[in-house]
């Protein structure tokens, strides 16, 4: 597991997934067996690099903050990214799993930071995004159930 231990840590992180993210839908999209799942995967992707977008906002504008007692009480699951299965040779079930476990990590996340944050405004951020990840993971269910 990867020690967070500052809030920049924390964004980072968010920011690196996000791009994972990107880079793993992008794929699942060139491989998609059909072009209404295509589009599925080319709506993730622009969501996901809208999110990634905001988070580096915020982390530019420097003003969330959270106190080392509460950083160190969020205990971010940074193993649920870490997964170590080849992406390249999944079936595309298999790859909607990884992206129900992930969308789920990231909901985990941003509805965590939203509790911990004490600005208004990035706390309304981050439950939007928390939101939007819940979204993302029901969608892949829906589509798991297409299958």
């Amino acid at each position: 597991m990867k020690n967070l231990n500052t809030i920049n840590d924390i964004i980072d992180f968010a920011i690196s997934r996000e791009q994972r993210s990107i880079e793993f839908y992008s794929r699942l999209a060139e491989d998609a067996p059909n072009t209404e799942l295509k589009n599925v995967f080319l709506v993730l992707i622009n969501e996901e690099t809208k999110h990634k977008e905001l988070l580096g906002k915020i982390k530019r504008q420097k003003n969330f903050k959270i106190n080392s007692e509460d950083l160190e009480k969020l205990e971010i699951a940074t193993n649920v990214f870490d997964d170590n299965a080849n992406e390249d040779s999944l079936s595309l079930k298999d790859a909607m799993l990884i992206g129900i476990r992930r969308e789920t990590a990231s909901y985990n996340l941003y509805k965590k930071l939203s509790e911990a944050s004490d600005n208004e405004e990035i706390k309304n951020i981050f439950e939007a995004l928390s939101k939007e990840e819940m979204k993302h993971k029901q969608r892949f269910e829906k589509e798991i159930e297409n299958l």
